[in-house]
């Protein structure tokens, strides 16, 4: 029995997808990826209940919203159509407790360009960065963005550059398993940073560029398998907290562009020693925060302080 159809990179493969194909109920793995197919996605797919894995990266003809029936696809766990046409709302795919993978956003060549936008970039010689989209998925409800609370064993979220409005839903901090949470530029989310101490398997934290408001939470110390932390571009008032200096895996933390006042805390000189592994520390565009970092930068630690500078991660 079929276990593997791999329709993608081929542009010239037009039209929409066959209903027919919905009868492949031993299908694991679907890939339509960088075709020209297009329509819409096909409701009666949700009979392929041994599908594990769905990706339409780059099929710019898909028009459509998600299926509500795909609910039934128990065993999925990759669903990737990063740079297509889906728009609409997110269905209530809470009972998908397999799911380890959600990418409904422009893709990134690398996990470490969750900060290049806030003053950080990677050697010359890293992986080149994904090509701009052309169109990105569009009209995400912020209502459907919370229906997470069954996907026990979510591993990577990434909702990037949709419009996305409201506060963060609490059932985000019920994501424990999850390495990457990504939120980046959807411009309308509002409220204070998530409540997310509780993720203690989280390595990359995205929120930049949109409109969050209030302090950093204190709590965010308690993410001790942090590398990246990306709050830039937001509202975000009150002091630097001193607790951040537990984070030893942390390699770089942008606030840039928000009103941060106070003073960097003198327990952060920390930083430069050489059990932490911070290289990047970008503060500049808060008018009220004096930059000045305490004691000596040393240890590769590279401090941004004027949107004109950057700095660079290194393997």
């Amino acid at each position: 029995m079929l276990q593997t159809l791999d329709l993608s990179s081929n542009p010239g493969l037009r039209g929409s997808l066959p209903e027919l194909l919905g009868g492949l109920t031993s299908l694991k793995s679907f890939d339509i990826s960088y075709s020209g197919i297009s329509g819409s996605l096909p409701p009666l797919y949700a009979a392929m209940t041994a599908l594990e894995s769905f990706n339409a990266v780059g099929t710019e003809g898909l028009e459509c919203s998600i299926p509500a029936s795909w609910v039934l696809l128990n065993n999925l766990r990759t669903l990737n159509i990063a740079l297509s046409g889906i728009n609409g709302t997110l269905p209530d795919w809470t009972d998908l407790s397999y799911l380890r993978k959600v990418s409904l956003a422009v893709a990134r060549a690398a996990d470490k360009s969750a900060m290049r936008s806030a003053g950080v970039a990677e050697q010359p010689d890293q992986k080149a960065t994904a090509a701009a989209a052309k169109r990105a998925a569009r009209s995400m409800a912020a209502a459907a963005a919370g229906e997470v609370a069954g996907w026990s064993n979510l591993v990577v979220l990434r909702l990037v550059r949709n419009k996305l409005e409201g506060t963060v839903p609490a059932s985000y901090s019920t994501l424990l398993n999850l390495t990457v949470l990504d939120l980046e530029e959807n411009g309308r989310l509002t409220g204070p940073l998530p409540s997310l101490g509780k993720l203690r398997l989280l390595q990359e934290l995205n929120l930049a560029g949109n409109s969050f408001t209030g302090f950093l939470p204190p709590t965010y110390n308690q993410l001790t398998q942090l590398k990246f932390l990306d709050v830039s571009y937001n509202n975000i008032t009150g002091p630097l907290p001193g607790e951040y200096v537990s984070l030893k895996a942390l390699q770089a933390l942008s606030v840039a562009a928000n009103d941060i006042s106070g003073t960097v805390p003198a327990i952060w000189q920390a930083f430069g020693g050489i059990t932490y592994n911070l290289r990047c520390l970008v503060l500049h565009s808060n008018p009220g925060l004096n930059k000045t970092f305490p004691g000596t930068i040393k240890n590769g630690l590279q401090v941004v302080s004027e949107p004109s500078d950057a700095c660079v991660l290194t393997d």
